[in-house]
Parts: C-alpha cells; structure tokens; sequence
C-alpha cells in the first residue's frame, strides 16, 4: 500500500515523530551506506534483531533521493514504533517516485518495486516547499518491544 499525503513542513506531521534518530547526509553515491549503517545502529540499539529488508530497502530509498531527486542533502529517520521500524528518506525534489517497468537490459529500476513488494507499509508525504519524505515500515523480531 502506498499513501500521499501533504504537510506544511512540521516533522511529526510528515512522518517523522520526536522519537526519531535522524541524520543529514550530502547526496552522494556513499550516502547509502552511510544510511544503511545508521540505521542498522539505531535499531540494533532498541534491542532488536536487524531484518536484511530493513537494510536493503533504506538503501534502495536513499540510492532513489540520491539519483533521482534534485537535493543536495537527504535526510534519513528511523524509530522503533513496537514490533516495527518506520524508516523516512526526506529531499528536496516534489516529484514523488513510483513503480516503473524494469528493463532487464538495463540496471536499477527496482527501487520503488521493492519496497512496494517487501515493506509492510509505505508511503509519501509531500512537504510543501521542501520536497517530499518517502517512508516504509518493516516489521521487526518479537522480543524486546519498548514501553510506548
């Protein structure tokens, strides 16, 4: 399922809630893994086994922001909401990404598919004047929930 929304610019109401980790990054073609690592750390952190998806999809929705939108910078959130980790990729493009027909000729195109395909949940948010958040969520391990 995909959701577009749009917000006036307030975090919270783009998707990003105060419990968020998050970091800025220059869009550039490191910026994935720098974004993979942070992320990884920050759910590592509440406890929780890393899902591979959670990896793969932070690096297919940065790589997308990277690419694709007109940014200087991309900003990446995470936080744990119980059983799950919302993941949030914000640039400054408005232009939101959506599911294209692969060529199998040709690399890449599967960004969006994928985390169409493997995200429990996604979507955009369009912030007015400042481009748009693209989000996931992916279902973590059971076990050590926190208290929220």
């Amino acid at each position: 399922m995909v959701a577009v929304s749009a917000s006036e610019g307030d975090p919270a109401a783009a998707g990003a809630s105060p419990e968020a980790e998050s970091i800025v990054l220059t869009a550039q073609v490191r910026s994935s893994a720098m974004a993979r690592t942070f992320v990884g750390q920050a759910i590592a952190r509440s406890g929780a086994p890393v899902p591979e998806d959670l990896l793969l999809l932070t690096s297919e929705a940065t790589t997308n922001a990277t690419i694709h939108a007109d940014s200087n910078q991309i900003t990446v959130s995470v936080e744990r909401i119980g059983s799950v980790a919302r993941v949030s990729v914000q640039d400054d493009d408005p232009t939101p990404p959506h599911v294209v027909s692969a060529d199998p000729g040709q690399p890449g195109g599967l960004g969006v598919r994928l985390i169409d395909q493997l995200a429990a949940d996604w979507g955009v948010t369009q912030i007015q004047g400042d481009g748009k958040l693209v989000w996931f969520e992916v279902p973590l391990a059971e076990g050590d929930a926190p208290d929220r």
